[in-house]
């Protein structure tokens, strides 16, 4: 019986081997092994068994039960069963087989031992837009290069048992390129005359390829240097405009509308923040990218002009920049002429009656108002496209009728249209080139649209507030907070030499406090009235703000001290002594250390902006001003409410009708107010811009603290007053003498 068996399985195993591989085997039959080595497509055991296939948490199991096909070498009773466990090793399939024979399912007679080693597992080749995928074994890792010229690294994705795994982007934009293009340019002039075209060809095709690369703009450098080759590259051009050709003018022009892609929009928000801080005489910003395009466009309205025929229009358009060249003559000329945009520029006959021939180009830029930097008042937005105009020759300022410019608004809910145009003779910050109203004004307004009238032409926008205020009242605030500020430096300055005139009789710990509180809000009041506007030069202008930080925080730490020193007097019937001397040095020290912190962590970013030169409210930065000053304000405001629950208890207070109580708080409360800090409450209020009264309660009553200080301190404080009287009765004394 056994032997019947074991030639039953010899028969099995033959069968598949004959099918599928070459058999070998060693040893006696209770060590029989069986090697076979798997051609193509895994174990096939067709001829003598049925197969099945399980999946079991990513291990097949195979059981096989084979089939008597004649019968002339076993029993019908007799069976081969064959269970196999799959494992997987570096993309290939090695099964082993446990073959056991039993007759009529008794005991187990002998066991077999059979190794498949089948081919590797691999994912097949694959060609798509990263390029072609070279086939590869499970759990191996493909690699292509990057398809882009200027890019440097690979893409890259792992075979899976189950395929292609995503794609990874290992790519980066290759410094070297840049480099090379930048050395090309320099190079220019020293370049052969038959090669200049050539040259100037590669370089505009790769800055065009750099420019459209989204990872330009994740190292910010890289942007402004290819910006800056670009401004390089077209002073040489106006210098060699007989070189550039149709492909060239078209590189430059893709490469000016790259820059101002929306994707790049985050990269030029950084860099207008850095400008803020850079120390270089004139970064390189979005400005830049503008300038370049405007005098690139004059070379090429020059160059083209005499190859126009009469009344002719010439159309450049790409994403983010839309340019048309023309000629007309005895017309006026109207930009876009071609293509229909909302927004357009139109130049009456009347305005060009002295030019035989208006050779003209203009441009449109749909997204460079969301990233140029210059703001006209604080919080006003570019709510158009920024159109541009040049006409050669054209007689600015001095024209018979104005120009027209229509602006299609991109937003509404905005409010306060302002006419602007950019001037590249505007310095802010450092930056070249601010919004300007110079020979501008605003003609008509809806709620989709706007239309200027100038008396010149170069890139025109629209300027809106999305804040409620109206420009009436901005300018009402400003007044009232300057006027305020002058009364309070004058009075402060009354102020401070009263108290020197007799000092010797009204020496206190507080009235010490109330004088070094003077000294500081006297600062901080002379640097904001006389600087806050100065925002021409960088350094100037941290400076500026840092020290209106400073004095304003040691002002409030003054403040501090007065509501603890009122508080220890109120709090203890014996009065403990005020450490006036350690105190007051302090309060000088931390706004300092505060002031210092905030420089160094920030390095001055955020410091001054294009508006004012003041602490930035987006970036945070405001918060090292405002969180100390509303801890003070929150501990006198404790302060306020305890001395007025211990005056109400007071005997003289309770014998006191109640008008008199009423006008005994009220006064006290007026006295406390300027020397508090409470006043700024209504600085917390005034936030919300529907308040607009508590703006000008603010503005009135922080602009007059110094007026208020003078006038409880001084006129109305009755140890003041005694004391100038005393002085006056001594001094006509020693003049009777």
């Amino acid at each position: 019986m056994v032997l019947r068996l074991w030639r039953a399985c010899v028969l099995f195993i033959g069968l598949d081997i004959r099918a599928k591989a070459a058999m070998t085997w060693n040893g006696a039959p209770s060590s029989r092994s069986l090697k076979v080595d798997l051609t193509v497509s895994g174990p096939c055991f067709n001829p003598v068994t049925s197969l099945t296939v399980n999946d079991r948490q990513g291990d097949l199991v195979y059981s096989l039960l084979s089939q008597n096909p004649n019968g002339s070498f076993y029993r019908d009773e007799d069976s081969i069963k064959c269970t196999a466990s799959v494992l997987k090793s570096n993309g290939y399939s090695s099964y082993t087989l446990n073959v056991s024979v039993a007759d009529n399912n008794t005991t187990l007679y002998d066991t077999f031992t059979v190794t498949i080693l089948g081919l590797p597992i691999i994912c097949e080749a694959q060609k798509d837009d990263y390029g072609l995928w070279p086939e590869t074994i499970v759990a191996s890792i493909a690699q292509v290069p990057c398809t882009s010229a200027v890019e440097k690294g690979t893409y890259y994705r792992t075979c899976l048992k189950s395929g292609w795994d995503q794609v990874n982007n290992n790519c980066s934009i290759d410094q070297y390129v840049i480099v090379d293009v930048i050395n090309k340019i320099s190079n220019l002039n020293s370049t052969r005359q038959e090669d200049i075209s050539d040259t100037l060809l590669n370089i505009t095709k790769t800055m065009n390829t750099l420019s459209n690369n989204s990872k330009i703009s994740e190292e910010v450098s890289y942007l402004q240097d290819i910006a800056n080759a670009s401004a390089k590259l077209v002073d040489y051009i106006e210098q060699n405009s007989d070189k550039i050709t149709d492909a060239i003018t078209d590189n430059i022009l893709g490469t000016i509308s790259n820059f101002l892609d929306e994707n790049k929009h985050d990269a030029w928000h950084k860099i207008n923040a850095e400008t803020e801080t850079a120390s270089v005489e004139e970064p390189v910003g979005v400005a830049t990218v503008l300038s370049s395009a405007d005098r690139f466009l004059a070379i090429l309205r020059n160059s083209k002009c005499n190859a126009f025929d009469m009344n002719s229009t010439e159309q450049k358009d790409n994403k983010n920049m839309y340019v048309e060249l023309g000629l007309r003559r005895n017309a006026s000329v109207q930009f876009p002429s071609k293509k229909s945009y909302g927004s357009n520029v139109k130049i009456p006959q009347q305005s060009i009656t002295g030019l035989l021939e208006a050779c003209f180009v203009g441009a449109i830029y749909p997204t460079i108002g969301a990233v140029l930097n210059g703001s006209w008042q604080n919080g006003t937005v570019v709510n158009s496209d920024v159109v541009s105009l040049q006409v050669k020759n054209f007689p600015s300022g001095n024209i018979d009728q104005l120009v027209t410019i229509t602006l299609t608004l991109k937003k509404t809910g905005y409010i306060n249209p302002v006419c602007v145009f950019w001037d590249f003779n505007i310095k802010r910050l450092g930056q070249r080139g601010g919004w300007s109203t110079e020979g501008c004004r605003l003609a008509n307004f809806t709620d989709n649209a706007a239309t200027c009238q100038c008396n010149h032409l170069t890139n025109f926008a629209i300027l809106m507030s999305p804040i409620t205020i109206s420009p009436e009242h901005a300018k009402a605030l400003g007044i009232v907070s300057a006027v305020g500020c002058a009364v309070s430096i004058v009075c402060l300055i009354i102020t401070l030499v009263i108290h020197a005139l007799v000092w010797r009789f009204v020496r206190s710990d507080r009235v010490i406090v109330v004088m070094h509180l003077c000294v500081a809000l006297l600062c901080a009041l002379i640097v904001f009235l006389g600087g806050v506007n100065r925002t021409e030069r960088r350094d100037a202008c941290v400076a500026i703000a840092s020290a209106i930080q400073y004095f304003f925080l040691v002002m409030f730490f003054m403040m501090l001290l007065i509501g603890l020193e009122i508080l220890l007097c109120v709090v203890h019937v014996y009065r403990t002594k005020f450490r006036a001397k350690v105190l007051i040095p302090l309060a000088w020290i931390v706004p300092g250390i505060i002031v210092g912190v905030s420089l160094g962590i920030t390095k001055t970013r955020g410091y001054g902006n294009s508006t004012y030169c003041w602490l930035d409210i987006s970036s945070g930065l405001i918060w090292s001003f405002v969180g100390p000053a509303l801890l003070i304000i929150c501990v006198n405001i404790l302060v306020v409410i305890v001395v007025f629950k211990r005056m109400s208890s007071l005997a003289a207070m309770k014998n006191k009708t109640t008008k008199e109580q009423l006008k005994t708080w009220l006064y006290s409360l007026c006295v406390l107010l300027p020397v508090m800090g409470l006043t700024w409450v209504f600085g917390v209020l005034a936030i919300n811009e529907g308040t607009l009264i508590m703006q000008y309660i603010f503005a009135v009553l922080n602009g007059l603290q110094g007026f208020f200080i003078f006038l409880f301190y001084c006129v109305l404080n009755r140890q003041v007053r005694d004391a100038l009287r005393r002085r006056q009765d001594r001094k006509r004394s020693l003049q009777t003498l």
